[in-house]
């Protein structure tokens, strides 16, 4: 019977070039710790956002006003720019939560519930190509899915990733019965603040 054995050599006469360029000589140490490489990227790089902020004069401050007292606090810690529907049932109802480079705003009214995430942060993949937007979201290069019943808006704007999730108890309500429905949503959002705001 043949028996293959299969990396039974711990020891390679010549180590793969991948394995050299990880392993510097010695003498090499000073010129890669002055010249560094960001080396073959695999599983993709996070990368920050550069937040283009909205003047101060573009904040809503009626819809800010009508946030509870916590949710004021949070959104003017935010390190992203926060937008919030003018709707006041929705407004008041608002949670939201932060990370070092993203937001997460959830609101609730009779019969829907809204999300809408941000992101400062970008994963980069340079072996694949960017897909073409679908649609366009507040006059902006975007995407619009429907699982479910749950309608969900993607774009870039300020320079940040706005994710927005509408999802109706009745799936044949307005506020869900189409993409056209979900446009109008997105397009009543209006900057209420973000802790770039005083700077």
């Amino acid at each position: 019977m043949a028996v293959v054995c299969i990396a039974c050599d711990s020891t390679p006469s010549s180590a793969p070039s991948e394995l050299r360029a990880a392993a510097p000589a010695p003498s090499d140490l000073e010129a890669t710790a002055a010249k560094p490489s960001r080396g073959t990227m695999v599983g993709g790089q996070s990368m920050r956002r550069i937040v283009a902020w909205p003047d101060d004069t573009q904040r809503d401050d009626e819809a800010r006003e009508r946030l509870s007292a916590q949710a004021r606090t949070s959104v003017d810690d935010a390190p992203v720019p926060v937008l919030l529907p003018s709707a006041p049932d929705l407004v008041e109802s608002a949670v939201v939560t932060s990370g070092a480079h993203w937001t997460a705003v959830s609101m609730q009214a009779e019969g829907l519930n809204v999300s809408l995430q941000i992101s400062g942060q970008a994963k980069i993949y340079p072996h694949i190509k960017p897909v073409p937007a679908t649609h366009s979201v507040r006059g902006l290069d975007g995407f619009v899915t429907r699982n479910e019943g749950i309608w969900v808006a993607s774009w870039i704007e300020h320079g940040v990733a706005y994710d927005l999730e509408l999802e109706c108890a009745d799936q044949e309500a307005a506020a869900c019965a189409d993409r056209e429905a979900l446009m109008n949503f997105a397009e009543s959002l209006q900057f209420v603040g973000g802790r770039g705001a005083q700077r």
